[in-house]
């Protein structure tokens, strides 16, 4: 039996929307029609219509949970990341480019791990978007401290 709590982020196969998404769980709370909610396992479902069921299972408590849009790197993490690397003298860092330094990020953990690693693989991604050397180091460490 898997355990959840509320605010914790997860990537998970959502009914009726293709692809992984990532969800952030909600609440614990009798289901209406049309939430998501994750069983006892961890599986999530959605709750289509409650005149079927007997009147304990429209009574028990699941663990709803929210859509996050593009997964668990949300838009308010692109959006701070874009805010504070578009103030630097240099470049201009679009929305895509941001979401996949954060995913990647994310997935390739080994890469946070090392400073000269972290620098290594921002300036891969942000010279060709006309970053300098300096900015590239600010943006680093402001990943490694965010």
């Amino acid at each position: 039996m898997a355990t959840f709590k509320a605010g914790q982020q997860l990537n998970k196969y959502f009914p009726f929307i293709s692809g992984v998404q990532g969800c952030v769980v909600v609440e614990k709370r009798t289901l209406v029609d049309g939430d998501y909610a994750l069983d006892s396992r961890g599986n999530v479902f959605k709750r289509v219509g409650t005149t079927t069921l007997s009147q304990a299972e429209r009574n028990r408590k699941y663990w709803v949970v929210e859509i996050v849009p593009g997964g668990i790197v949300g838009i308010l993490q692109v959006n701070n990341l874009m805010n504070f690397t578009n103030v630097l003298p240099s470049g201009f860092l679009k929305s895509w480019k941001a979401r996949g330094m954060l995913e990647t990020l994310r997935d390739e953990p080994s890469i946070k791990a090392s400073d000269e690693s972290l620098i290594a693989y921002v300036k891969d991604c942000l010279e060709m978007e006309g970053f300098t050397e300096l900015s590239c180091k600010k943006v680093a460490e402001y990943l490694k401290n965010n």
